[in-house]
């Protein structure tokens, strides 16, 4: 289980889409390292988490 759960809508237009890449990746340093993300889904590695639903994403 991984982060890419947590959005809520469906799809995106590649336009949102690139929008919120550019914005993640531009704060990436500024996330935790890891998250306990409900009360059954933590990953250890936020940083890697976030690269794998972008490349989901695409």
């Amino acid at each position: 289980m991984n982060l890419c759960i947590m959005v809520k809508k469906k799809s995106y237009s590649e336009e949102k889409l690139n929008e919120m890449i550019v914005w993640l990746n531009n704060h990436a340093n500024e996330l935790p390292k890891e998250m306990q993300i409900n009360k059954f889904a933590f990953t250890p590695n936020l940083k890697l988490t976030v690269e794998s639903c972008i490349m989901q994403a695409k």
